[in-house]
């Protein structure tokens, strides 16, 4: 499955690998390292993903947007079997970064006393290229023109990513997530899914959305950043403003506070757009408050939550 996963980053990465790298790869000694073994397991997926080259080179975006698919497979699998063990994610070392280089050490240290084949390494080893090659797709074009697919299996990528990652320490700061670096890169994924329907408002721009509001969900639950700044600028897209949906208590209720309906819109654009109010209401209620600053944000809006839920609750199962 670790083999199939980087065979995925290879090719939304594509098919450059440094000379100096390819030579580091070699040791000059039979003595297995840590760091020798993984830049021997990138160099092996990067070789695995050469026939792909071969057959078209740049790739296409739909051979990457399939990859995605194939990394997210993968991850979801290893995530699976750990639950079948009945072993926590924190305590794998496919999802633990220390766990992961200890195990690691350890299994380089019995191959060199008994002349054993190289280790393969383990998932939490190679982060920082996961989410390049996720944040990479998440936020793909080609001539200007925004790959909407492959962001939006990037995204879902990107979710279950942090889904099994956020909480994993940092091996050189145990207080923070191992994510915690890449804040810049997942944070501005997130905020770009999120303001997609800006652009213009149809299907694709609101799944975006949708994927978009998981992801919020996810990096907030995890706590990946303490931010406030990251926090308060991915959080806005998400809210809901009152032309949007006008927040009110049940005995104010009157015809005046009720949007207009623009009928010129053809009906796929007036669907698109209830799914963002819908997704937004689902950001509402799904985002963690514990967090002062954006608790703020939220609180007022979660006061009359209750009428919206229920009435966007029958407006989305008119759409199915």
């Amino acid at each position: 499955l670790l083999r199939y996963a980087l065979l995925s980053r290879s090719i939304l990465a594509g098919s450059s690998v440094s000379s100096e790298n390819e030579s580091d790869n070699e040791e000059s000694d039979d003595a297995y390292t840590v760091a020798g073994v993984s830049k021997a397991t990138i160099a092996r997926s990067v070789l695995d993903a050469h026939p792909v080259f071969d057959l078209s080179n740049p790739i296409r975006w739909h051979v990457k947007a399939v990859a995605v698919q194939m990394f997210n497979i993968a991850l979801n699998e290893l995530a699976t079997k750990c639950q079948q063990d009945g072993i926590q994610l924190l305590d794998s070392p496919n999802f633990n970064s220390r766990l992961g280089a200890a195990e690691l050490l350890k299994e380089c240290r019995e191959a060199n006393a008994k002349g054993l084949t190289s280790p393969h390494g383990f998932l939490s080893m190679y982060i920082l290229e996961f989410v390049t090659a996720c944040c990479g797709g998440a936020t793909a074009t080609v001539d200007q023109v925004e790959l909407r697919i492959l962001q939006e299996n990037s995204m879902h990528c990107l979710v279950d990513f942090i889904d099994c990652f956020g909480k994993s320490p940092d091996p050189d700061q145990p207080d923070s997530s191992a994510l915690h670096e890449y804040v810049p890169q997942i944070s501005s994924c997130i905020k770009s899914a999120l303001t997609a329907q800006e652009e213009g408002i149809d299907e694709m721009t609101c799944r975006l959305f949708w994927v978009g509001c998981d992801s919020l969900r996810a990096f907030i639950q995890a706590d990946v950043t303490d931010d406030k700044g990251v926090l308060k600028r991915i959080v806005r897209p998400a809210l809901l403003t009152k032309e949007e949906v006008p927040m009110l208590k049940i005995d104010s209720y009157g015809s005046g506070c009720i949007p207009s309906i623009n009928k010129d819109e053809n009906d796929a654009n007036l669907r698109s757009a209830l799914l963002l109010k819908i997704g937004k209401i689902w950001t509402l209620g799904n985002i963690p408050l514990k967090e002062p600053e954006i608790a703020s944000i939220l609180e007022p809006n979660k006061l009359c939550l209750g009428t919206h839920a229920a009435a966007l609750a029958v407006d989305g199962a008119r759409l199915l």
